[in-house]
């Protein structure tokens, strides 16, 4: 993208000087002080240069277009896969979490301590629904986001 810059930075400068120099012999011409350019066959291939210059800016200016709107969406690819690593880590550090509960469940159904299990699973089940809210905006992506915020602020200890 820095080369799209250069570029068009460079036909500007160019069509700039050039159409400089083109009105300031035209005026110089009518004033009656001498020209910059003595041969007036200079200024039609001059007007053409800045004619196709003003096509090259064109150009230029779309290819800038379209390489920061590609680079903003690789910045925005990027941060989705930033996020969807951050998704597998919460997934991988939750599936490990449910494992144990699972060993504490069995461990305790083994046992038939069928009061302290009672306990064990209520608490977990209001630590579900209090501690990790689900969310339904309609988009499964906000949904995602949301809920990764929400577990990440719970587990810093701050109330989302």
């Amino acid at each position: 993208m820095a080369l799209y810059y250069k570029i068009a930075m460079l036909i500007c400068a160019g069509q700039v000087f050039l159409l400089a120099l083109v009105i300031n012999n035209s005026l110089m011409k009518r004033t009656g002080f001498p020209l910059i350019l003595n041969q007036e066959i200079l200024e039609l291939p001059l007007g053409i240069t800045v004619f196709f210059f003003n096509i090259l800016v064109i150009f230029a200016v779309k290819n800038l277009y379209f390489s920061s709107k590609e680079a903003e969406q690789n910045k925005i690819d990027r941060l989705k896969m930033e996020q969807l690593e951050k998704q597998y880590e919460l997934h991988r550090q939750h599936k490990h979490d449910f494992k144990n509960h699972l060993n504490v469940i069995a461990g305790l159904a083994r046992k038939n301590d069928h009061e302290r299990l009672l306990d064990y699973l209520s608490n977990y089940i209001n630590h579900l629904e209090k501690d990790i809210p689900a969310f339904k905006t309609g988009l499964k992506e906000m949904d995602i986001l949301l809920y990764a915020k929400s577990a990440e602020a719970h587990s810093k200890g701050v109330e989302f």
